[in-house]
């Protein structure tokens, strides 16, 4: 049987050596470079022309060459080309066979680029605001609208992890974490843990091996997110606690009080409300410092968060209630800082025993989030009207809520989504 199965892979490869050596050498160089494309998944017009470097009109043109003999096969619809069976692994052969090793590193260099420069006018589209250190973001040009940036995040997710893992393995560890910055919205507000964790402990490691201090504080606390989102809270706080001293290693003070604000934010989700208090008032003053209201308003909410939690509620509605309309003001609005806000309200305003209040504060919140394509905080805001209809004594409603947050917790694979279930019985 095994004879017979080389046997067949000896065929089929001769069948495809066959196919290769009647293209043209044009036809020929793209096909063994889209050998050289990331990880499994398939590569758009787009991607394959960063790889031959050649307009993407020119290469549409040789691909449907490939296409027609068939060693590139196309998907009705969405625009990628796909290598059938054996066929990658016979292109990356080519590649080794008939590329210099420069040709080679050049092209893999170039889809690199690709992939970092979609992402990084994605995260711009996404977020204007935000504060950022990778070079890449500068001169990004945005997507039309944010439907857009959405969309191209979402189709080329699998190759953006593959890119990720591909940097990494090359030792090129600035496009490492660079992509790792670029993917903190399609992460974190799609909640996709397993691809955030697999990519984020590649940036850990690419910018603890590059030297780069800075970097690996950014890389820690991005990481701390998705720890906190898993439930694994005491590794949140150790990776937190490396990015605060990275940061102050690096003279990075708005990286130090970013990792000073996750801190709080472990506290907060272990309920330890004193403490939270204590360590977010240090991180408010060292947000302030930067003068960078960025970080001083999600470090202001935090704060009012764990002030209502140590059961002070009219002073955290007085650090709170500006809160929305202060994100709103700032030069570049941020629409999901404002439903953060508005959530700490509701839960401020429902521990005060203001059901009503609450409700119409999560409901404002959960438009936002699902403007947002916040998919986890949609799902916590279902959970909180479920505890404001439960504060009513209104069953229904509670039931109703939670079974809106139940099956984005599963699609998420969420550790919330057992609390609910057991909630619902």
């Amino acid at each position: 049987m095994e004879s017979a199965r080389a046997g067949e892979y000896l065929d089929v490869r001769a069948d495809f050596e066959d196919s290769y050596r009647r293209l043209a050498p044009d036809a020929a160089r793209l096909f063994r470079l889209l050998g050289l494309h990331p990880g499994e998944g398939d590569p758009s017009l787009g991607a394959a022309a960063a790889l031959a470097d050649r307009p993407e009109a020119e290469t549409g043109d040789l691909l449907g060459r490939l296409v027609a003999a068939d060693l590139v096969a196309t998907a009705p619809g969405d625009g990628r080309f796909r290598l059938p069976g054996r066929t990658r692994e016979y292109a990356a052969a080519c590649a080794e066979r008939d590329e210099t090793w420069e040709a080679r590193d050049a092209a893999s260099r170039r889809v690199l680029d690709f992939y970092l420069a979609g992402a990084a006018a994605a995260d711009v589209t996404l977020d204007p605001g935000r504060w950022r250190l990778a070079p890449a973001f500068d001169g990004a040009r945005p997507f039309t609208g944010k439907d857009g940036a959405w969309e191209w995040l979402e189709a080329e997710r699998e190759n953006l992890r593959a890119a990720v893992e591909t940097a990494y393995a090359r030792g090129w560890d600035e496009y490492a974490w660079w992509l790792c910055e670029a993917l903190w919205h399609l992460y974190s507000l799609r909640g996709y843990y397993r691809d955030w964790i697999g990519t984020h402990e590649l940036g850990v490691r690419s910018a603890v091996r590059g030297g780069d201090r800075a970097a690996e504080a950014r890389m820690r606390t991005q990481f701390g997110y998705a720890l906190i989102g898993r439930g694994r809270a005491g590794d949140a706080a150790r990776e937190f606690t490396a990015a605060r001293d990275a940061a102050r290693d690096a003279g990075d003070r708005r990286g130090e009080a970013a990792a000073a604000e996750a801190l709080g934010l472990v506290l907060i989700v272990r309920e330890r409300w004193a403490e939270a208090v204590e360590a977010l008032e240090d991180g408010l003053r060292l947000a302030e410092e930067t003068g960078d209201p960025r970080l001083v308003l999600p470090a202001r909410d935090l704060l009012g968060r764990a002030v209502g939690g140590a059961g002070d509620q009219e002073r955290a509605v007085r650090i709170l209630g500006p809160l929305p309309d202060d994100f709103l003001a700032l030069a570049e609005p941020d629409r999901h800082g404002r439903g953060r806000a508005l959530t700490s309200l509701g839960e401020a305003y429902l521990r005060m025993g203001h059901p009503d209040a609450a409700i119409n504060f999560f409901g404002q919140a959960l438009e936002i989030m699902r403007a947002e394509r916040a998919s986890e905080r949609q799902a916590d805001l279902w959970c909180h009207l479920a505890d404001a209809a439960r504060f009513r004594r209104d069953s229904a409603a509670e039931r109703a809520a939670l079974s809106r947050a139940r099956p984005l917790y599963e699609a998420l694979d969420s550790p919330k989504a057992a609390g609910v279930a057991a909630r619902l019985g």
